[in-house]
């Protein structure tokens, strides 16, 4: 059945890099774009929405007979009601959602896929229980030993946990709604008060070249480095491979 657009309602403040999402009545669709709708079929079909499906940490999804102009299939997630936002969740619910969070993370990797952004704003409450709303942040990885998303997973709940934990109530929901927000020197001021500020400011800048590291391919690694700079590039994808982040 085709939908006109005067028929639905496109929710303007979703950002989906695989289609868009529209309210049509009381239904919640997500419209697939053409060029997503073989990788979305792939992960419909192998059992990984099912998994999270039947443990309550995903909407139920079902493929609609559907049509909206300019997509190729359109989807039916289960409507959540009465949902609250990352800000406003106590220390032990951010918790609980990271810990969720991890747990998507495993089942998915099971599947050869993996959580790529798991920021709080992707999952919600449903009568206590959270559970992640974003299908488009499942992709498909030949390394479960190397989370893409570890590093949005330690700013989105490892750093607001602990300014939390340190009396930083307003600087932690921030971080929450956006991890632009996180600024890595002012956090380790935060943490070691008494550390100097060149200090801090020489580990950020060894961090921030290791994380440049561990989120560049090999092949980007070798090109970047250049053939004349071979122990580097050794070094380099010794880092790679045997650590996350600082």
């Amino acid at each position: 059945m085709k939908l006109e657009l005067n028929e639905i309602k496109k929710i303007n403040f979703s950002i989906d890099e695989i289609g868009a999402i529209f309210y049509y009545g009381d239904k919640v669709l997500r419209a697939i774009k053409n060029t997503s709708k073989t990788n979305v079929m792939e992960l419909l079909e192998c059992g990984l929405i099912n998994e999270l499906e039947e443990k309550k940490l995903f909407p139920r999804t079902i493929i609609t007979d559907h049509e909206i102009d300019g997509f190729s299939i359109v989807l039916e997630h289960e409507r959540i009601e009465n949902w609250n936002y990352s800000y406003e969740w106590s220390f032990s619910m951010l918790k609980k959602v990271a810990l969720v969070a991890v747990e998507i993370n495993e089942i998915a990797n099971k599947y050869g896929y993996e959580l790529s952004d798991c920021h709080a704003s992707n999952l919600i409450f449903n009568y206590g229980h959270p559970m992640y709303i974003d299908l488009g942040s499942f992709k498909k990885t030949n390394n479960t030993k190397v989370w893409s998303g570890k590093k949005i997973f330690y700013l989105s709940y490892y750093v607001p946990l602990k300014l939390s934990s340190l009396g930083f109530i307003n600087s932690a929901k921030n971080i929450t709604l956006s991890v632009e927000y996180f600024d890595k020197a002012e956090f380790l001021k935060m943490i070691y008060p008494s550390l100097h500020r060149k200090i801090i400011l020489n580990f950020v800048s060894i961090s921030n070249k290791v994380d440049s590291i561990l989120f560049s391919s090999e092949n980007k690694i070798k090109e970047k480095l250049g053939k004349r700079q071979k122990h580097y590039v050794l070094i380099a994808l010794f880092i790679k491979k045997n650590f996350t982040f600082l």
